[in-house]
């Protein structure tokens, strides 16, 4: 897999915070789990998970096109990956009210599978997503295909989906101010929290998520001061799900209290333990928290 890092060009980057690495940044990692060379460092200042040295623009382009779907989707046909993201959308919509007046845009989408079972529910849904085979499929199973911001700003959403794609954001906070200039009122993210990596199995298993094309990784402290710092504050946490909405009256709920437990816990040590958190300590949590 080294082969892969060896034909891109990386380049220093700061935190989705704005903060230059230093070296008061502590080190989470060196490797990916496909066990390529790839240096995270724990934020000094906001605590976020970032890589400081990522591929250039050109480099993280051919990236995408020649490699991330073979490693990532492993080459698998879009009706496949559809229905894959289809079952995304259980939990999405456990989160999600819809309106019937809403414009729906799944940002980074890929087929839509994620927003297909609102097609009925609202009154447009579309997908943004660079790669046209999987656009292509969207289109055909009713959404509506974009590929450019210039068509973001044409449909006008005003409900936008990122389901696992803010952590691939070079910077996150550009986008956000693209979002609240647009009008947007309302954010649905999802990623995979650090703290919810203890729950996977029964060991800590952060290490297992380490991927070339992510830039961040986030708990629900570090993604709440990000969104806060571009005015969406949230409204309701589900399983993995985030609903953010632009600032009006009020501010953020606190968050749940396994995220205030575990967030306790640097990311650090999460890489450090080998055989997880004591089941019996595991089951208390599990059952209480």
């Amino acid at each position: 897999m080294n082969e892969i890092t060896n034909n891109l060009k990386f380049v220093l980057n700061e935190c989705a915070c704005g903060f230059i690495t230093s070296f008061a940044d502590k080190v989470v990692s060196f490797k990916t789990r496909h066990n390529e060379m790839f240096l995270l460092k724990e934020c000094s200042k906001c605590k976020t998970v970032y890589a400081p040295f990522y591929p250039d623009e050109k480099s993280i382009e051919l990236y995408y096109r020649e490699n991330y779907r073979k490693i990532k989707h492993k080459d698998e046909s879009p009706d496949v990956l559809f229905e894959r993201q289809r079952k995304k959308s259980t939990s999405l919509r456990s989160i999600y009210t819809c309106s019937s007046r809403d414009r729906v845009i799944d940002f980074g989408g890929a087929c839509g599978g994620v927003v297909y079972e609102f097609i009925s529910a609202v009154e447009s849904v579309a997908v943004y997503d660079l790669d046209k085979n999987f656009t292509s499929y969207a289109n055909a199973k009713g959404l509506i295909a974009i590929s450019d911001i210039e068509g973001i700003l044409k449909f006008k959403p005003n409900i936008v989906v990122m389901s696992h794609v803010i952590e691939h954001l070079v910077r996150p906070g550009d986008t956000l101010e693209q979002f609240k200039k647009m009008g947007i009122h309302e954010i649905y993210i999802s990623t995979t929290f650090i703290e919810d990596s203890l729950w996977i199995n029964n060991e800590l298993s952060f290490e297992k998520f380490i991927h070339l094309a992510h830039k961040y990784y986030f708990n629900r402290f570090t993604l709440n001061k990000l969104l806060n710092k571009h005015s969406y504050f949230a409204r309701a946490y589900k399983k993995d799900w985030v609903h953010y909405q632009l600032k009006s009256d009020g501010e953020n709920l606190t968050l749940p209290i396994r995220s205030i437990i575990l967030n306790m816990i640097s990311p650090r040590l999460i890489l450090k333990f080998k055989f997880g958190v004591p089941n019996l300590i595991r089951k208390i949590l599990k059952r209480y928290v």
